[in-house]
């Protein structure tokens, strides 16, 4: 038991809306069995010809039970030595009958098995300074419970409690090499992935009361298919003796192909929801470049100074939001640019290093993130700011 009780006593009053105690004690059990068997082979089908094959079963068993203990209100003690005061926690008693758990209270148990068995292949051209590559891959993500819905007093709620895996099928082709006598090295590869019973969080306004005491329901359904294309870009060169560049740039874009929800107004209907916002947490289009430069020094030492920047375009941290009309909420981020510098020095004969940097030279003000502004029980949002301008000096010892 915590020291100073468990939660606030509870006047005496009648329940406003069934569907639980107002303070409650809660017990349950969560428990996951999986077992998995994985397989790799290479297969060489010429000397410029290469295929890869492979395929991963994964079997879970998952069981929960969960009960809201009610508590019988004005039972804690404040008046002995030792009681906590009014005001703090208190240690009241705690209700177990079949009346107050099954009759108007809250109890859930269930069990699931999930098994899938994900393949893939890759056919690989290997030339002279690189290589081509085709890719086709599947991956699942396990099924689960919504074990906060209240299925003794709302049966209707039952075909929610459990939600099945979300699957995905990822094509993609790419190419990794090296041009100039290795003075120059690109990756570069396009993907496709194809979502379908996709896991998705629903918001139920449940303001009324009529799926219980919860002002709101938060659950998960296998409720969309997802389209997500991407392009990745990577260059690495020493395009002068001395110098160093780099370069990443990616475009992802995520959109909805079907989502349907439940319609809380009408249980044997669905909502459509396929032309709302993706949480998807990645901006379209993203950026990262360095640039640095080796100064030999009188000493034998060296000197290399560094210059990098980081841009993203406009991003919402909420999803939910309709596209047609172009809507913003208030985690809507502008496009942002912050640069990094370093000046590193290296002896000619020593084991250390010693740089002065600064991240976010600018001071670029932007959100790191931003939540809760729809979908939000309480009503508010929070956000983080990315850290500011950042100065330090860094040495460096090496053993051998």
């Amino acid at each position: 038991m915590p020291d100073g009780g468990t939660q606030f006593d509870w006047l005496s009053s009648p329940r406003h809306i069934p569907g639980g105690p107002y303070p409650a004690g809660m017990s349950g059990v969560i428990q996951t069995e999986s077992q998995a068997l994985f397989g790799h082979a290479t297969i060489a089908l010429s000397d410029a010809w290469t295929l890869d094959v492979g395929a991963r079963w994964t079997d879970e068993d998952r069981y929960f039970n969960l009960v809201e203990l009610e508590t019988v209100p004005e039972t804690c003690s404040f008046g002995l030595p030792g009681d906590p005061p009014r005001s703090g926690f208190c240690t009241p008693d705690y209700v177990l009958s079949f009346g107050s758990i099954f009759d108007g209270g809250f109890y859930n148990d269930t069990s699931a098995n999930f098994s899938e068995t994900t393949p893939m292949i890759s056919l690989t051209r290997n030339i002279d300074e690189g290589m081509f590559y085709l890719l086709y891959s599947e991956g699942f993500l396990s099924g689960a419970f919504n074990d906060e819905l209240n299925t003794t007093l709302v049966p209707q709620l039952i075909p929610l409690l459990t939600y099945n895996p979300e699957h995905v099928a990822n094509y993609e082709i790419g190419y990794k090499g090296t041009l100039a006598d290795g003075r120059v090295r690109i990756a570069g590869d396009l993907f496709w992935m194809d979502y379908t019973d996709k896991q998705e969080q629903v918001n139920i306004d449940n303001s009324d009361g009529r799926f219980g005491g919860d002002p709101a329901l938060n659950i998960v359904t296998n409720a969309a298919t997802v389209d997500i294309i991407g392009i990745e870009f990577e260059l690495r060169a020493t395009p002068w003796d001395g110098g160093f560049i780099s370069l990443d740039v990616g475009r992802l874009e995520a959109t909805y192909g079907k989502y349907e929800s439940f319609d809380p107004d009408n249980p044997d209907a669905l909502i459509d929801n396929s032309l709302l916002s993706i949480a998807d947490y990645s901006p379209e289009w993203t950026i990262n470049a360095t640039v640095e430069h080796v100064f030999q020094m009188g000493n034998g030492g060296t000197l290399t100074p560094m210059l990098g920047m980081y841009w993203q375009d406009d991003y919402d941290f909420a999803g939910g939001l309709d596209t047609t009309t172009n809507e913003r909420s208030l985690c809507f981020t502008p496009a942002y640019a912050k640069f990094r510098a370093r000046a590193t020095y290296a002896p000619a004969d020593g084991n250390w290093t010693a740089s002065l940097y600064g991240q976010n030279i600018t001071d670029e003000r932007y959100n790191e993130w931003c939540g809760g502004a729809t979908g939000n029980r309480s009503g508010v949002y929070f956000y983080r700011y990315g850290r500011p301008d950042t100065w330090g000096l860094e040495f460096n010892v090496r053993w051998e």
